[in-house]
């Protein structure tokens, strides 16, 4: 069968060959790009229809619009341009040729058309009206959530956000992978739009009736618009009832959904109530946060029966009086036997030893029969094997608990690997302690410079921390996306972020306020470096451009062209007057800051260089290379001095010791080199994750380190250890 999607074709679909290439009818073509024939119609809304299509043997769906409305046609290309920029299997794949147009016969408007991958399925309405509108369980609520909230996670990233979640735009794939579909009304994050909502203009409204958030129905939806749609999505799925079958607290505005749910643990329904606050500053500021949220309550969750599956439970049969019946229960018997755990993986085949004790639990034990004339040997050998085993594995968890909660304890791993504690041994000493063992994907540190406050960039958001008590004063949403790279001014009042939003931001540390941002990098911005009087900033972005800017009237000074890829590293010297920089055409450029021109450049890395330093007299420049070795190098002439023994390391971040004396760099584990040996007397390990960012403090005793994985630690330098210990003796 043919289908032709001529608006004005009289038969769309009568007498047409499934061989004919042109519309008998019409005289319309019905293969497009040489490749797509339309099949059948799907189904129709808004301006347009959606179509199944062959694409040579592969079905796909092609969305056509036949009204050329401003609005709609802005609206469907930027579905196309979103979707043609994700990879997920939760997101339907278009190929970046699937947009096209299309002008028929004696027509002078064009028909637009989008091709997409078919998703095979039903939308969650339909799924749940398949099983009579039967509520989603607790397990089935955290595995679907955390499949959207990374779905959501990937569209966030490219600074859009959907604006229409609800259960009809999610589909199920028979797999059970859910999939976001209608990206029509997907909104780009940029500063215009963010400058229009904060300013009180209104945007385009999108209301989904019980789903869409208070901001939203006013004009003015933000990123964590979705979140709050996602919660309501959840509220239907868990109860089988729409939102709006709900009332809501006259007083705080929050949803009472929560008794139509029995089966939803209290921890979980918080999360879901965490999604759904009236204020969208109340909710989750970006979609890591919620896997956190659900991280933090799995155990609670974990614990909690839910009274919806146990209702549906079949009851154990009941031992038979002649003894040979057994009772047989899901997880075995109620008291865990060693090996066993309470949580989902606690459902065990049963071993021959474990099938002896439970048969002795349930009666089934042999005896004599009167026509058993011989004495039978008790089993002897048998119950010596199974009381042996018992202290072995009392012993053994006993020992997997002790390191769990050393690890947690001393270095915020949780679960922690016994291996890597036992690695980390010869360094504990060195570790003061852990600043943070909840502190997200940690990009960016910076310090005070009386080194009484640490900024920790997560993400779009930033946390100020006492450095003396190590609480968080104040967590921060100050971006759009990944902060990369974060400085606090010589005079302590203002901090400067950089972002993958291509911005630069300036606040004031005491009220919060943005001062002002800096705008001119065209993507991520990866390095700041600040001179020490403060009125210069110089940035290093994946553009390939070098920018310094006059910090007190918010403008760029000179923008430094020469490196031919990103350049992800930048050094300063004390003066202010020497900048280096990095980047991934494996090269160091020095530059003069002053006059904005570069001086020389230095070539040798055979990888792209991810840390620079220049030593405390800028006399050296240090550099690590990814899959190359640290390198010295003299600022003039620009001559590579030597390379460090056992440096064919994975280094990201370098630092010189206040005195010059040691080269510090930073991979997973922390590594010191001795200058003046060349050699690598110190490797510290505490981090299960690469280290992100790697400061000294100001009194240059003692290093800080963040990492990914979520935690910040503070170390003593080990040679202050070393000459503290000498002085005592």
């Amino acid at each position: 069968m043919s289908y032709c999607i001529n608006p004005q074709c009289p038969s769309p679909e009568d007498g047409i060959d499934p061989k004919d290439t042109v519309c008998p009818h019409c005289g319309s073509d019905l293969v497009f790009q040489n490749r797509y024939r339309i099949n059948r119609l799907l189904g129709t809304g808004g301006f347009g229809k959606t179509f199944e299509a062959l694409d040579r043997r592969e079905l796909k769906v092609i969305k056509v619009l036949f009204k050329n409305h401003p609005k709609a046609v802005t609206l469907f290309q930027q579905e196309a341009k979103v979707l043609s920029r994700l990879e997920h299997p939760g997101i339907p794949k278009v190929d970046p040729d699937g947009y096209f147009t299309y002008t028929p016969p004696d027509s002078d408007d064009p028909v637009h058309c989008l091709v997409m991958e078919k998703i095979e399925g039903l939308n969650l309405v339909e799924w749940l009206e398949q099983r009579n509108n039967k509520p989603i369980d607790k397990k089935q609520t955290v595995e679907w959530l955390e499949q959207l909230v990374e779905i959501l996670e990937q569209v966030h990233q490219q600074h859009y956000f959907h604006r229409d979640i609800k259960p009809q735009n999610i589909m199920r794939r028979p797999s059970g992978q859910l999939v976001l579909i209608d990206f029509g009304t997907a909104r780009e994050v940029t500063g215009t739009y963010l400058n229009k909502v904060g300013g009180g203009q209104n945007v385009t409204e999108i209301i989904s009736a019980g789903y869409s958030p208070p901001e939203q129905i006013n004009g003015k939806a933000v990123p964590q618009s979705d979140f709050y749609a996602l919660g309501r999505t959840f509220v239907y799925l868990m109860t089988g009832k729409k939102p709006t079958e709900f009332p809501e607290n006259p007083r705080t505005g929050k949803l009472l959904w929560r008794e139509g749910a029995p089966q939803i643990p209290e921890a979980l329904g918080d999360v879901i109530d965490y999604l759904m606050a009236p204020f969208p500053g109340n909710r989750p500021q970006h979609a890591q946060m919620i896997l956190n949220c659900l991280a933090e309550a799995e155990p609670a969750i974990a614990s909690t029966k839910s009274t919806l599956t146990l209702s549906f439970q079949r009851k154990p049969k009941t031992p038979s009086g002649n003894g040979n019946g057994t009772t047989r229960q899901r997880g075995g018997n109620s008291a865990l036997s060693p090996g066993q755990s309470g949580g989902r993986n606690s459902r065990n085949t049963n071993s021959p030893s474990q099938t002896s004790s439970s048969q002795s639990q349930s009666g089934r034990t042999h005896h004599p029969t009167s026509s058993a004339k011989t004495r039978r040997l008790p089993r002897l050998p048998q119950i010596q094997l199974h009381l042996s085993w018992q202290p072995l594995v009392a012993l053994l968890v006993t020992l997997i608990a002790i390191s769990q909660g050393y690890g947690y304890w001393r270095y915020g791993f949780f679960p922690a690997n016994p291996w890597q504690l036992i690695l980390t041994l010869p360094s504990a000493s060195f570790l003061d302690t852990v600043m943070s063992r909840h502190a997200g994907e940690v990009q960016a540190l910076a310090l005070s410079p009386d080194g009484t406050l640490l900024t920790s960039g997560h993400y779009q958001d930033l946390d100020l921390i006492a450095t003396r008590n190590n609480i968080v004063l104040q967590t921060r949403s100050v971006h759009e996306s990944w902060i990369r790279a974060i400085l606090i001014t010589p005079d302590g009042n203002s901090l400067i972020t950089a972002s993958d939003d291509a911005s630069i931001r300036i606040w004031d540390l005491r009220t919060a306020i943005r001062r002002f941002t800096l705008s001119g990098h065209d993507g991520p911005i990866n390095a700041l470096a600040l001179s020490p009087s403060g009125d210069q900033l110089v940035s290093a972005g994946e553009d390939g451009t070098v920018r310094i800017w006059d910090v007190a009237r918010g403008r760029v000074e000179h923008v430094l062209s020469g490196h031919s890829g990103a350049v992800n590293a930048l050094a300063l010297s004390s003066d202010g007057r020497t900048l280096v920089s990095g980047g991934d055409d494996q090269t160091l450029r020095i530059w003069d800051v002053q006059q904005g021109v570069q001086i020389r450049s230095l070539t040798g890395h055979e990888g792209a260089i991810e840390g620079v330093a220049l030593s405390p007299d800028d006399t050296l420049i240090a550099s690590a290379a990814e899959g190359d070795s640290v390198r010295l190098w003299n600022v003039f002439p620009g001559a590579e001095i030597f390379r460090l023994q056992e440096t064919e390391v994975s280094v990201h971040e370098l630092a010189f010791s206040p005195d010059g004396a040691y080269l510090i760099g930073a991979g997973q584990p922390i590594y010191i080199w001795d200058l003046e040996t060349g050699d690598r007397p110190y490797v510290l390990r505490g981090h299960n994750q690469d280290i992100s960012s790697l400061l000294l403090t100001p009194d240059g005793q003692q290093m800080i380190t963040g990492s990914p994985d979520g935690t910040i630690k503070r170390w003593t330098f080990p040679e202050l250890l070393s000459d503290q210990g000498s002085s005592q003796n």
